[in-house]
């Protein structure tokens, strides 16, 4: 990964080169901390070139990227409802025919034999309603919290200046990732006293007190990853919101520098 959060298609070239025999290369669509958006295509060809399969997690690429697009590149990928205002617990494996797979809980025909157990037919109903409405409703969705984004990362520019970096390129536009001149788990904290929901990392890395091992791949020192910060925009945020969150972020921070 670049200093712009984005996987480079020559690299992974490389390292097949280098590590012969790969059967399988795995790469985000989106990163789920900077929101920096995956050349899909480039990384699947690749693979491919090498001969191996291409998987993406496009769990944080549902609500704004086109998953048809997606699924014309990678041979397999993974999506979960949650991220897309359906029911929680429920995902799925988009798999290409032919693909080989082993799998994952024997003793049941269910999920054509990949997976025994009783299938959650309400949770897989609900998760199909969520991503049919959110791939129609994605141009909408993509403009309303790129509007917001934008409004909420000019406002703590025009008042920090060079104490804040506005991290990664090629981002999706419902998250903005934050580097601060000083942080770290004390300003998360203030933030967090303040009413500003927030995280320095991925939500599944949330009680790790490690510094962001994306960061960390994008050439930040470990000092620098820890005072990265992520905020979020979805579609029932409102533009009043994420101007009262600018405003929160930038006197929290003037009072935690002063």
């Amino acid at each position: 990964m670049g200093e712009d959060g984005v996987v480079s298609p020559d690299h992974v070239r490389e390292l097949l080169a280098a590590h012969g025999g790969a059967s399988l290369v795995g790469v985000m669509a989106v990163n789920n901390e900077t929101g920096c958006v995956q050349p899909v295509a480039a990384l699947a060809d690749a693979a491919h070139a090498a001969g191996a399969y291409f998987f993406s997690d496009c769990v944080q690429a549902a609500a704004s990227c086109d998953l048809r697009e997606l699924a014309r590149h990678a041979d397999a990928l993974a999506l979960s409802a949650h991220k897309l205002g359906g029911p929680k617990g429920v995902g799925a494996l988009v798999v290409k025919k032919g693909v080989p797979l082993s799998p994952l809980i024997a003793g049941g025909e269910q999920e054509r034999g990949l997976r025994g157990g009783t299938s959650n037919v309400a949770g897989a109903v609900g998760f199909a309603r969520a991503l049919a409405l959110a791939q129609s409703e994605r141009e909408a969705f993509c403009a309303h919290t790129g509007s917001l984004r934008d409004a909420f990362e000019q406002r703590i520019l025009a008042e920090l200046g060079v104490e804040v970096a506005i991290d990664g390129e090629r981002r999706v536009p419902n998250i903005s990732h934050i580097t601060f001149a000083h942080g770290g788990t004390a300003f998360l904290n203030a933030l967090d006293l303040r009413g500003v929901a927030c995280s320095g990392g991925a939500a599944c890395s949330a009680h790790s007190q490690s510094p962001s091992h994306v960061l960390m791949a994008m050439g930040r020192s470990p000092e620098a990853a820890l005072r990265g910060v992520r905020f979020s925009f979805g579609r029932e945020t409102t533009a009043a919101e994420a101007a009262e969150a600018a405003e929160t972020v930038v006197s929290a921070y003037k009072k935690f520098v002063g």
